[in-house]
């Protein structure tokens, strides 16, 4: 992974906005179409669970289109902790991917 591309939250409830994300389509559009143009593929997302473990809930996998790469930053007991998980194909389950030294 070289970039996450950081997106506005446009959930349309803002009062929800600080347990539910919803991206602007016209900007995840312009996400992929840049990084194509640099010659980089979309391999995921990555977002936060405030309130919760880095695990995907319900909703991420609803809302992901697998093969694809989920990495959350959630709350645990001993503070933050970042989980990169993969969710293959069809309906198998996630799995979570060793990360290295974050810069």
């Amino acid at each position: 992974m070289r970039l996450i591309w950081p997106c506005c939250n446009v959930w349309p409830q803002p009062q929800q906005r600080c347990r539910r994300f919803a991206i602007d389509p016209r900007e995840q559009l312009q996400a992929q179409k840049w990084g194509r143009a640099q010659g980089l593929e979309l391999l995921g997302s990555a977002h936060s669970h405030p309130t919760s473990g880095a695990v995907p809930s319900a909703t991420d996998r609803g809302l992901t289109l697998p093969p694809a790469l989920m990495l959350i930053l959630g709350s645990s007991d001993s503070g933050h902790e970042l989980v990169a998980w993969w969710l293959p194909e069809a309906d198998g389950p996630p799995l979570a991917l060793p990360l290295g030294p974050i810069p």
